[in-house]
């Protein structure tokens, strides 16, 4: 739905719109999460992203729900029937509306399996109507093309005279100018409208409108392929999808393809599956015939290339046992390609975000198999042994901002807020401290937190990284404590940070024994209750045991390693920078935070809140475009 709509309806009723920062990282993961602790009433998206929702959440995160509006493309049945059993009283609505219309024209606002295809009534202020090919009204319950009227529509369609007049057209009966949608339907004597398909090609999928022939043209501008024909086709488990089909009489040419439309195309428009078939069939007015392609099987020397190869250690293993849970195959090798094994921009957010964040999508689709990804990226990415690892590059940087990742993280952690803060400037690079044991490759041993510090400074003098403004970022209990023991460090070696932040954590309790009786806790705490408590608080890790138990030994050496800190200094740090703690208004590890921030005036005469809106303990990742924003305007006042 339109945005200003929301905004308007949040307005009128008294409520708070609530809007997910996903400019570069999609995590459907963390929504349930979010619902729960924001107590989200009204959930307003497309089909997917909503099975997504339900995919990851459960009875318990979901039962604040009261009402969800679908619109963009067709629900299915699965759809609504997991909506029904998770949130029984949820009221589920479908929206109907082009862009060219304002968004949102038709409602139904009782959508169940009965009515799938029944896109309602319109709204207030609109008409429709069904017209002929010869845009003729048609009477009620006669099949047509579903028109839109009213003084929401477009005016033009910007440097397209044509495309404007084949679609804005004076409909005399009416004498209105209407908008033809390009979508079959009929209307009922209840006033109500039901759709039935398209009158071309296009094809609607996760929510985008795509043109088939903006694909072919892709394809078929390789000289070795003769046709081609982009078509939808619906999963088991209701997805839809693009497949491309294509005629050559010199082979297999999927790597050739999938080469090509990954240069030349968004995510989104890329085919989940490419298919050789023996020729495009085609009718007298050259109309594709569907359902009819005789598929050609791989031939021997394409079989050959395929055989299965093994992973070669146990991250390739992890990654493969990621892909096969998602994509629901199983058999899969390390030169088995994405796109090939039915891999899409929906379903690469799920693998990135279930395999801990150790690429991109961006990385994914770049590297579509699990050796090129372990060979182009994770080992490169994570066996440099640099104590710092750079995120981004600024050509007019000014900063070097240092940022330390929360419990149990990992480096890549502040690869989607590198992304937003050099979107916003160009003045700061941001480095991501590696923290030793931390990442998926990394055998060695925990380091405490002053040995870090002596690393981190190495390495700032190595790299003559003191000859910028310096800047400390800390999140969450051990990266606030590295902060602080970083910051007197650089100080004392009179390269002092011109600021530093303290994020999701308050100061540590002043006594020692309340500090050792934490230390006690943790230590007898279970693996599980401690990975329980971290998805609860909206840490987003895979869910393989071994991902599973690499974080949690992590992150129990680093609430440890934060305790032991604080329980061995002698004496409170004195700074001569200012600190600035940033915290989510609604994480209960900060529950307090108003008065108590106050308390970190212990380490600096100069101290300031900064607070961030309904990002919960791990805003950096949940609410990243406003921590950017925030972090930026305060960095460039130093």
């Amino acid at each position: 739905m339109d945005i200003t709509q929301n905004l308007y309806s949040s307005i009128m009723s008294n409520g708070q719109l609530v809007v997910f920062d996903c400019k570069y990282y999609r995590e459907y993961t963390e929504f349930p999460a979010v619902i729960s602790n924001l107590n989200i009433t009204n959930m307003s998206t497309v089909p997917p992203i909503a099975k997504a929702v339900y995919t990851y959440g459960n009875k318990s995160n979901l039962r604040s729900l009261r009402f969800i509006v679908l619109a963009g493309q067709k629900s299915d049945d699965s759809l609504l029937r997991t909506i029904k059993n998770y949130t029984p009283d949820v009221r589920i609505i479908n929206e109907y509306g082009p862009t060219e219309c304002c968004i949102a024209v038709f409602s139904n606002n009782d959508l169940d399996e009965t009515n799938i295809s029944t896109i309602g009534e319109p709204v207030w202020n609109t008409g429709a109507v069904i017209l002929n090919h010869n845009n003729e009204l048609m009477p009620i319950g006669v099949i047509g093309e579903i028109c839109i009227y009213g003084i929401q529509l477009a005016k033009k369609y910007i440097g397209l005279k044509e495309e404007t007049e084949n679609k804005f057209i004076i409909q005399k009966s009416l004498n209105e100018r209407v908008y033809k949608t390009g979508d079959l339907g009929y209307s009922t004597p209840d006033g109500k409208f039901h759709i039935m398909g398209r009158i071309d090609n296009q094809l609607k999928v996760n929510g985008f409108r795509i043109e088939p022939f903006e694909i072919e043209r892709i394809i078929t501008s390789i000289e070795e392929v003769d046709d081609c024909a982009v078509l939808s086709a619906v999963t088991n488990d209701g997805v839809e999808q693009i497949v491309a089909y294509y005629s050559s009489e010199k082979g297999m040419l999927k790597e050739k393809i999938y080469d090509k439309i990954i240069s030349s195309l968004p995510k989104y428009m890329i085919p989940a599956k490419i298919i050789r078939v023996r020729c495009i069939l085609r009718n007298s007015n050259g109309k594709i015939v569907p359902g009819n392609f005789e598929v050609i099987s791989d031939n021997q020397e394409e079989t050959a290339k395929k055989v299965f190869r093994s992973p070669r250690n146990e991250i390739e293993k992890e990654i493969i046992s990621v892909i096969e849970e998602v994509l629901e195959v199983s058999g899969i090798g390390i030169d088995d390609n994405f796109f090939e094994l039915g891999g899409n921009s929906f379903n690469a957010l799920s693998i990135v975000s279930k395999t801990n964040r150790l690429f991109n999508t961006e990385e994914l689709f770049s590297n579509p198999t699990v050796r090129m990804l372990y060979d182009n990226i994770i080992s490169v990415n994570y066996h440099d042994d640099s104590i710092l690892k750079q995120m981004n590059v600024s050509a007019n940087s000014e900063y070097a901002m240092i940022c330390i990742p929360y419990g149990g993280g990992t480096a890549n952690v502040y690869y989607d807020l590198s992304k937003e803060v050099i979107s916003i400037s160009d003045k700061i690079d941001i480095y991501s401290v590696r923290l030793p044991g931390h990442e998926i490759t990394d055998d060695e041993n925990y380091m405490s937190i002053k040995d870090i510090a002596n690393k981190i400074l190495e390495y700032v003098i190595e790299r003559n990284l003191y000859k910028k403004k310096l800047v400390v970022y800390g999140h969450c209990s051990n990266g606030s404590a590295l902060t602080i023991e970083l910051t007197r460090l650089l100080q004392e070696n009179n390269m002092k940070p011109v600021l530093s932040f303290v994020g999701a954590a308050l100061p540590a309790n002043n006594s020692k024994i309340a500090l050792k009786l934490i230390d006690m806790s943790s230590k007898l705490a279970s693996d599980e209750a401690i990975f329980t408590r971290l998805k609860k608080m909206g840490f987003s890790a895979g869910t393989d045991e071994s991902f599973m138990d690499r974080i949690v030994r992590a992150f129990r050496f680093d609430g440890e390693s934060a305790t032991e800190y604080y329980i061995n200094m002698e004496k409170d740090v004195k700074l001569d920078v200012p600190i600035i703690n940033i915290v989510s208004d609604d994480d209960p590890a900060t529950k307090g935070y108003s008065k108590k921030y106050i308390q970190w005036n212990k380490y600096t005469d100069m101290l300031s809140l900064i607070v961030v809106n309904g990002g919960g303990h791990y805003f950096v990742n949940s609410r990243t475009a406003e921590t950017a924003e925030k972090l930026v305007k305060a960095i460039l006042m130093y």
